[in-house]
């Protein structure tokens, strides 16, 4: 990948809320989303395979639908033949696809919207399961004045969501760590502290 030029700002998380049952510190940086031509080519290059993705998965057969989801996330080419795909519905939206994670055992329903970043992962755990129309958000610009210029750096942070967790249609996870196994999720916004 190109040179990337961010910041870092360490975020400490005091733990204390109800969503977490313990501290954790989440690094964010800040990358030029807009003013990098790496990164609108990720973006480019995911959008076409998500519709590529969309369009077959309906009608293709198990290894063509594997294959079309690794190629939105996998950039390197090389096919794992002993990876399994998780079981995804389309339509399906991933922004840059280059660090997302999905366990083979997970499911994601219609309509899930995975905003990644090209520096930090969106990792989705074994046995999770997200409703139709969840919205993972790991990147976001938090500051007004940077979503009102296209040419401002957006955040970017991790996005981890453990094992065992049901995640109720049309919620909104944002930078953050889902601490909690086995946990069952509705209707919410959870966002970095």
């Amino acid at each position: 990948m190109s040179e990337i030029q961010s910041r870092r700002e360490e975020s400490a998380y005091d733990g204390d809320d109800k969503h977490s049952g313990e501290a954790s510190v989440a690094s964010l940086e800040y990358f030029a989303a807009d003013c990098e031509d790496t990164f609108r080519h990720l973006r480019l290059r995911c959008g076409m395979l998500c519709a590529i993705f969309n369009a077959q998965v309906a009608r293709g057969s198990e290894a063509q639908n594997f294959k079309a989801w690794s190629d939105i996330v996998n950039t390197q080419g090389a096919l794992d033949k002993d990876l399994e795909a998780p079981t995804i519905k389309a339509p399906i939206t991933v922004d840059y696809g280059i660090n997302v994670r999905i366990a083979a055992s997970a499911l994601l329903n219609r309509n899930c919207w995975i905003s990644d970043s090209p520096l930090h992962p969106v990792s989705i755990g074994e046995r999770v399961v997200l409703g139709m129309g969840v919205h993972i958000y790991g990147t976001h610009p938090v500051v007004y004045e940077e979503r009102m210029c296209r040419q401002g750096p957006s955040v970017a942070g991790p996005v981890v969501i453990e094992d065992d967790v049901h995640i109720g249609n049309y919620a909104v996870i944002m930078i953050r760590r889902m601490q909690a196994r086995r946990a069952k999720l509705s209707h919410m916004l959870v966002e970095h502290g």
